[in-house]
């Protein structure tokens, strides 16, 4: 009858010991997965600039952890926050701020006159949260977008919160390049912040 207890014990025991180890497994493969990610993007962010080729074919791993081959068109770089990241075919599967910064559909590229190029990415503590660190950003801070062999130079010129409700009121000046960033608001669920930034200067790299 002892023994029956004891081995009762031991299976309740193992039980639980599995029942530790399997999340705790789970949370290193994410984190190991993140960590090969983010060090493969900049990789391929830096030949994608050396090259000056808006086909170049960069691998990526997606949440399944299979490859996937993303075409970056441009990059997005906000040295203020460290911040710098390939941008997708706005027609792209994978343009979705579910995995990248999102080109919205209204975008216009920067190499036309009194264009509006709209970013959106998620702000919290998930992998996906490149906008997380916007909110550091001061009046002038400046913003790079390398497209098609230019590189445009944004100066922050200001931002507001709107509503989240779907839509965005972008209250930007029409006559001049404009480039938009769209986060949530720290801490809220029902508000979002609008970044205003204008065209300043552009040069080849």
């Amino acid at each position: 009858m002892i023994i029956k207890r004891k081995n009762k014990l031991f299976i309740i025991k193992l039980l639980g010991i599995i029942l530790i180890i399997i999340p705790i497994s789970f949370l290193l493969s994410k984190k190991i997965y993140h960590i090969k990610n983010v060090n493969q993007s900049k990789q391929e962010i830096s030949k994608y600039i050396e090259e000056t080729s808006i086909n170049n074919e960069i691998e990526e791993i997606n949440e399944d952890n299979h490859p996937e081959l993303l075409h970056y068109i441009a990059v997005l770089e906000i040295p203020d926050i460290f911040l710098k990241k390939g941008l997708l075919d706005i027609n792209d599967k994978y343009n979705n701020v579910a995995y990248n910064i999102e080109v919205l559909s209204q975008s216009k590229m920067p190499d036309i006159i009194n264009s509006n190029l709209i970013l959106a990415s998620h702000n919290g503590n998930s992998n996906v949260s490149y906008f997380k660190d916007l909110s550091k950003l001061t009046k002038g801070s400046l913003i790079y977008i390398y497209y098609q062999g230019t590189k445009y130079i944004y100066k922050l010129n200001n931002s507001y919160e709107i509503k989240k409700n779907g839509e965005a009121n972008i209250i930007r000046d029409r006559t001049v390049n404009t480039l938009t960033l769209i986060t949530c608001k720290d801490n809220s669920d029902t508000e979002q912040v609008i970044y205003i930034a204008y065209l300043i200067s552009k040069e080849t790299y």
